[in-house]
């Protein structure tokens, strides 16, 4: 329980100077573009789905992924949910004009922006300025700035499988 403590306040002063948001907020206004080799868009249900090569951007987020979902309100036609797949698949943005980009990497990464929330598991890593939080699972508060992060030990109850790592350059935090 400490430890899990220790690790959330850790990762809370790794980031929480990226301000409260992981975005531009005038980037969300903006329209998404994605390019892939293959797309499957079903207009009834608002499913977009590219696969291979997949590169998406608004604004000044990048997302590369292998295979990617991407799901619209049929009422509000606004994102309810991005799911990205890759070897990692990879979220870069500018939470403003004042710092440097925030990297978010994993095998998946789960965008629910009306939640405010991201998930990446596999291999899991958010990076900032050389600032490095690392873990199977990275639950991540994109209003709040909370991370709980999750071990490969605390998720398969191994005692021999990795720990949860967190690296923080003096100076460096935005």
């Amino acid at each position: 329980m400490i430890y899990k403590l220790r690790n959330t306040c850790l990762a809370l002063v790794l980031l929480t100077s990226a301000t409260a948001t992981l975005a531009l907020p005038e980037d969300r206004q903006l329209p998404i573009t994605g390019r892939s080799d293959e797309k499957t868009i079903e207009t009834a249900t608002g499913l977009v789905t590219l696969s291979g090569n997949v590169f998406i951007t608004q604004g000044n987020l990048e997302i590369f992924a292998d295979h990617t979902t991407l799901e619209t309100n049929q009422t509000t036609k606004q994102l309810e949910q991005l799911i990205a797949d890759g070897t990692p698949a990879r979220f870069v943005d500018l939470p403003n004009l004042t710092s440097s980009k925030v990297e978010v990497s994993g095998s998946k990464i789960e965008f629910y922006p009306n939640k405010d929330l991201i998930i990446t598991t596999g291999n899991a890593e958010i990076s900032q300025n050389g600032n490095i939080v690392h873990g199977e699972r990275i639950e991540y508060n994109t209003v709040t700035g909370l991370m709980n992060i999750h071990s490969q030990r605390s998720v398969t109850g191994n005692p021999e499988d990795e720990q949860a790592e967190l690296i923080i350059i003096p100076g460096a935090l935005d």
